[in-house]
Order: C-alpha cells, then structure tokens, then sequence
C-alpha cells in the first residue's frame, strides 16, 4: 500500500523484506510471569507470503524499469531479485496446485512470469562488462535440445496436440521438474545474493526442508536423488562473495567462460519455466494461437 501512495518502491521493498524475513513480534501477558514475546514467521507457502512477494516481484520489476543515468548494475540487480521472487511463487503456486486443481491458472500464470524474468536476465548487456570475452547477444534457442524432457519439441508441434490426461500430465510435469530439480541450483544461490529472506529459502521448487511431502505423482525415487546430488554442490562452480556484490563476483571471471555458463544456466532454466507455463495455460483454456505466438515471442526476442 505505500508504494502505491507514496510511490517509494525502496521502502516498499526493504519493509516487506523486513516482515518475511525478522517475523513479527507479538507481545501478550501471562500473568505473574510478565509479558512474553512471540516471533510470528511465515511460511514461503502461507498466502500472505504469496501476496508479499508478488508485490516484491511487481515492484523490483517497476525498479529495474527506472534506473536511469546508466546505472547498469543496478537495472541488473533489480531484474535479478525480480526473476528470483517470480521463480519462488511459481514453485510456491505449484506446489498448491498438486494438492488443489483451481490453482492450475495461478501456476501457468506465475511460470510464465518466471520464464520471462529470467530470459530478461540472461539477454542483459550487463553480462558483457563482467568478462573481458565478447558473449553472444542472443542465446540460441535452436540449440536447445535438453535431453530429460520434451517440452520444446512439444512445443513446436503445438501444445494443442497433447492428450491432457492425468498420465500424460504426469509424465510432463515430471520430467519438467527433473530438469528444473537440476538447473535450479545452479543459478539460486547468485540469485538470491543479498537478500536475507530468499537466502532462507533453501530450494524455489521443492519444499520438503519445510517438511512437507513432496506430491507423489510429480517426483519420483529417481528425480529424488538427482535433487539431492545437485543440492550438495550448488554453491561450488561459481559461489559469489556477498560482500563483493554481483559487480565483483563476476568480475572475478575475466575469461567469460563461468560467466557465460551461469548465463547460460539461467536461460535454460527461463526456456523450461516458460514452457511449463505454456503447457499448463493450454490445460487451462484450450489451444490460442495468440498465447502461443505470444510465447514465441518472448522466446525469439
């Protein structure tokens, strides 16, 4: 509410943040012992967590619109916390959806708006002043032939042919998260850089450190393991010093080949987000051409 009648998007953001990630204080009575302290702390799944970050998307997005005087860094750093809060409710709204079918228009919605802030990310020019290597302007979409899933190829035989069965709806979701259950660490921990809230925030996709079950028909034995291996080494290709800032961190690899490689991690994770979302928005309302033109688009621009 006050960004919109103050327009102070820095406040806005750090205030919220605040909340998320220090809890609130609730103070009550108890009789002679005197007045005791409660720390109320959301969860990444509680719908006012939703409502908080969907704001904090909104607002790093509008943030990174406005940076002006050729402060790149800073564009940089705002649609970097922008993609990180859109993957944390896609994963979030997904996570839901398994367990309540009406969230299957918030889920294709919030995976879309993932795909689309992280492709942003990974077509920034910012890249080219971290590296003294020329990168390529535009990633190629032709070459992206992921061998765990189908996705693109279902894609480009048009969404509309897929039969929308639970089995095949199974199948699909499952070798989407198999993929993102890979790529995701990859590319989190220099997402999340310098915001205390996400740095809790174990995995954006999958919430059993909270203790929750994972849905049986999405993850299996095999998708399990292939998680857990990646978790143990997510922090050690291209771990990025906080006190350095993203400016530093990348600046460490002047030969473009790390810088490069998260790039192109970032990407491909941007490339499936956008397509599950794409999938499910075909569930959703049937076959339009303009929503498939529209992912096109995005991924062709």
């Amino acid at each position: 509410m006050e960004y919109m009648e103050v327009g102070d998007p820095v406040s806005c953001c750090e205030k919220i943040e605040g909340l998320l990630s220090q809890g609130m204080l609730n103070q009550h009575l108890e009789g002679s012992r005197g007045v005791s302290c409660m720390d109320f702390r959301l969860s990444p799944l509680h719908h006012l967590s939703l409502n908080a970050c969907t704001t904090l998307y909104s607002t790093y997005k509008i943030r990174a619109s406005q940076s002006f005087d050729g402060k790149q860094i800073h564009s940089f750093d705002m649609s970097r916390m922008s993609a990180a809060y859109s993957l944390l409710l896609a994963g979030a709204t997904q996570h839901l959806f398994l367990y309540e079918p009406s969230c299957i228009t918030s889920a294709a919605t919030f995976w879309i708006n993932a795909g689309e802030s992280l492709l942003c990310l990974a077509r920034s020019s910012f890249w080219n002043s971290c590296t003294n290597c020329v990168l390529e302007n535009h990633l190629p979409i032709s070459n992206l032939n992921c061998p765990r899933c189908l996705l693109m190829e279902k894609f480009e035989l048009d969404f509309s042919s897929i039969q929308t069965r639970k089995r095949e709806f199974d199948a699909m979701s499952r070798e989407f998260f198999m993929c993102v259950s890979i790529m995701t660490p990859k590319v989190w921990s220099f997402l999340v850089q310098d915001c205390q809230y996400l740095k809790a925030i174990i995995d954006p996709i999958d919430f059993s450190w909270l203790g929750y079950l994972r849905a049986s028909c999405i993850w299996d034995h095999n998708t399990q393991l292939l998680h857990h291996n990646f978790n143990l080494g997510s922090e050690s290709s291209f771990n990025l010093d906080s006190e350095s800032g993203v400016e530093g961190g990348l600046a460490k690899c002047s030969d473009g080949e790390l810088v490069n490689e998260r790039r192109t991690s970032i990407f491909e994770l941007g490339v499936h987000c956008l397509l599950y979302g794409g999938y499910l928005s075909c569930i959703c309302y049937g076959h339009h051409q303009h929503r498939t033109d529209y992912i096109r688009n995005v991924l062709h621009s």
